[in-house]
């Protein structure tokens, strides 16, 4: 009874919910769509033929950077087992990163960054301009093309219509 529990020292050992862990990855501005629907699908595969271990995957495009060529994307993956148990969570983790580079490898996704300019900002202020602007390369224009026709074709794809050139 209650008087018996008040006089004992009682440890909760589910004091947390399921841990969550984060995967950053970045994939060059120029990957194709389909390559980045198939990342979504392997992650929610993974689930699948995991399930005891996962609980559920959502892969996220939270930044695309087109001066810097780069898609920035985040993999949250939840798994069945507490923080408090590491000693599970832990090798989970590590198959996960495995099977992710395992992916990256085969998608042929490699990220590398495009080289930068240097500005030297002394002579473009003499001339009067912004350094930024007078060294701004066709190359990030190009990115930036790219970014647009990604996020055009990324909506949508999503809604199910044919991209044309419609505006953004």
């Amino acid at each position: 009874s209650n008087h018996v529990l008040a006089q004992l020292f009682i440890v909760n050992h589910r004091r947390s919910k399921h841990a969550q862990l984060g995967f950053f990855l970045d994939f060059n501005i120029k990957t194709p769509r389909e390559t980045l629907d198939a990342l979504v699908e392997a992650c929610k595969g993974y689930v699948r033929k995991h399930k005891n271990e996962w609980r559920s995957s959502l892969v996220t495009f939270p930044e695309i950077n087109a001066r810097e060529g780069i898609i920035k994307s985040l993999v949250y993956m939840q798994h069945h087992r507490p923080w408090q148990e590491l000693s599970v969570i832990i090798p989970s983790r590590d198959r996960f990163v495995h099977f992710l580079a395992k992916f990256m490898r085969e998608a042929n996704v490699a990220y590398t960054p495009p080289v930068q300019p240097i500005a030297v900002v002394a002579e473009a202020i003499e001339e009067g301009g912004n350094p930024v602007d007078a060294y701004r390369s066709a190359e990030v224009d190009a990115h930036e093309e790219a970014a647009r026709q990604f996020f055009q074709g990324w909506s949508q794809g999503a809604r199910g219509r044919n991209v044309t050139d419609a505006p953004i």
